[in-house]
């Protein structure tokens, strides 16, 4: 392949994996960030499987990575974690100094991913910060779960039982009224025996 061929003379190095400082035979700009961008390459090929650049043959790959950024990793393969995606972004960036410092930069920001922590390359909204701290506090979010289930458990079972009672009293009161009511049916018809019916009666000549 164009991609795998080494150029010897101005230009040293992989195509499909130059720097641009490299592939323009830059050498005053060749320093570590160089080796930032390799390392992005291969980088990206691991995420996507295929190498960041590609052509006919290898001027024009050459000719490619002096003046076109590499596509990011999201643009070939969907599927790459937006994370790694922009980590990977930084370091193949055209400018040197868009990359990172330094190869161990670029190792730590790997690491940080691996780690399920933020990378400082991609900027995470609420939302995925308070997924990672669910993840990494699992044990903590399942307690608290459970306590608010019992919390609102609780209450339910609290607010039923005091609406029983007051059901409860009220049905007795009730019950207490119409005994008494009863009650007082029954005394009035004891003291209106037939005899005292008689006397109450009116008397006519």
């Amino acid at each position: 392949m164009a991609a795998d061929l080494t150029t010897l003379g101005v230009v040293a190095g992989t195509p499909a994996y130059m720097a641009p400082e490299q592939a323009a035979a830059h050498a005053e700009q060749v320093d570590e960030r160089t080796d930032v961008f390799g390392l992005g390459a291969v980088l990206f090929e691991i995420l996507t499987g295929r190498p960041p650049r590609g052509g006919s043959n290898v001027h024009a790959i050459i000719e490619d990575a002096v003046r076109r950024p590499v596509m990011r990793a999201r643009q070939a393969l969907p599927e790459v974690p937006a994370a790694l995606d922009a980590v990977c972004a930084k370091a193949l960036a055209l400018a040197p100094g868009d990359r990172y410092p330094a190869a161990v930069d670029l190792a730590q920001e790997v690491q940080r991913y691996l780690a399920d922590e933020p990378t400082t390359a991609f900027r995470e909204s609420w939302t995925r910060q308070g997924a990672r701290w669910a993840r990494k506090h699992r044990t903590t979010v399942a307690v608290a779960t459970a306590v608010g289930v019992l919390s609102l458990a609780v209450f339910v079972i609290g607010l039923f039982i005091r609406q029983r009672m007051e059901s409860e009293a009220l049905r007795r009161e009730a019950d207490a009224v119409a005994e008494l009511y009863a009650r007082t049916a029954v005394d009035a018809a004891e003291k209106l025996t037939p005899a005292r019916a008689v006397r109450l009666a009116p008397h006519y000549a």
